[in-house]
């Protein structure tokens, strides 16, 4: 898993709060609509992301999919 920012339409690696980590590799099984749904939490990872437009990138059989979201202003 990694997280790219959107910079002038083009995307950015974000930089990891650490440097030494890893990830299991575990298996998902698809719902009867062919879908998988789990929670990522990647604050562990990157800290707490900035306003921006980004992107969460999966690598899954040898292959990237990935989902594009935005971070908003809390602020009123």
């Amino acid at each position: 898993m990694k997280i790219e920012k959107e910079k002038d339409g083009k995307w950015y690696d974000i930089e990891t709060v650490i440097d030494d980590y890893c990830f299991e590799a575990i298996g998902y099984i698809p719902n009867d609509n062919k879908e998988v749904k789990y929670t990522i939490d990647w604050e562990w990872l990157y800290g707490e992301l900035p306003v921006g437009n980004y992107r969460l990138l999966k690598n899954i059989d040898s292959q990237y999919i990935s989902i594009e979201f935005n971070v908003a202003s809390t602020d009123e």
